[in-house]
């Protein structure tokens, strides 16, 4: 009696021990936040683009997770223009922001912030991978051969 009682307790934990994970679960918890851009590198120039001196609004992002791999990200150009999209990341560090939607103002109250907007919007949805340097900063790179790279606000 005893053998088939340890047989099918035996059984029993094997059974449960063996149940299907249907969630990859690639969560980076260093991706949520706040994000400030602070830079734009084209690799195939090696030219940097950063926000004019003229421009005192920044372009800010949040990323935040619905589920283990997908999220929203939103936030707001440096004229008041919102930002909303949504994105999903995988185990090796790549991520797939499809598309952006923008609500823009009516006008541009600063000279020349147009241009540091359009590195956002012109690069965000040719996201291909993340990572962070040893600073912290968050760098997507793009397949356009862009890197953008953002702060950690507080």
């Amino acid at each position: 009696m005893r053998p088939l009682f340890t047989l099918l307790l035996l059984a029993g934990f094997t059974f449960t021990s063996c149940k299907k994970d249907d969630v990859i679960n690639p969560i980076d918890p260093r991706l949520a936040g706040q994000w400030e851009m602070i830079s734009v590198r084209d690799n195939s120039t090696n030219e940097v683009f950063t926000k004019p001196p003229s421009v005192p609004e920044n372009v800010d992002i949040i990323i935040s997770f619905t589920s283990s791999a997908k999220g929203k990200i939103s936030g707001a150009l440096t004229i008041v223009t919102s930002v909303t999209g949504n994105f999903s990341i995988d185990q090796n560090n790549g991520i797939i922001i499809p598309a952006v939607f923008y609500t823009y103002p009516s006008f541009d109250i600063f000279w020349s912030s147009a241009s540091w907007d359009q590195q956002f919007s012109d690069n965000i949805t040719l996201s291909r991978s993340y990572s962070f340097d040893s600073s912290g900063n968050l760098n997507i790179g793009c397949s356009n051969n862009r890197i953008l790279t953002f702060v950690r606000k507080l």
